[in-house]
């Protein structure tokens, strides 16, 4: 009979820990499923340093949010344009055998020293 054993992967509870910056971030997005996300709302509610990191990332959300879309300018969008959409890669240092022919001198030098 054979010892079947499994594993269950179970997400942090976060009753001691701190939340990760990608907690926090999930947690701010939305993007934790219920579980983790009831668990991490329970310790923010007793972690005063994690509720000011997600303070911290709705602030930070917010901002990027609100901001103007970046501009460009015409310089950067032409020298992007000019770059070569297929270019030859040059040949590995040494030849394509290479590394092959290196791997065959260190097998015949470990069949001397035996």
């Amino acid at each position: 009979m054979t010892d079947r054993r499994r594993f269950q992967v179970v997400p942090p509870d976060w009753g001691e820990a701190h939340l990760t910056l990608e907690a926090v971030v999930a947690y701010v997005d939305d993007e934790l499923a219920r579980g983790p996300h009831d668990r991490a709302t329970r310790h923010l509610g007793h972690c005063p340093d994690c509720a000011a990191e997600v303070a911290e990332q709705r602030r930070a959300r917010s901002a990027l949010r609100g901001a103007d879309a970046p501009t460009l300018p015409p310089s950067l969008m032409s020298a992007l344009r000019s770059i070569p959409q297929d270019t030859e890669l040059p040949p590995a240092a040494g030849g394509p055998l290479a590394h092959t022919r290196r791997r065959a001198r260190l097998g015949a030098a470990s069949r001397r020293v035996r």
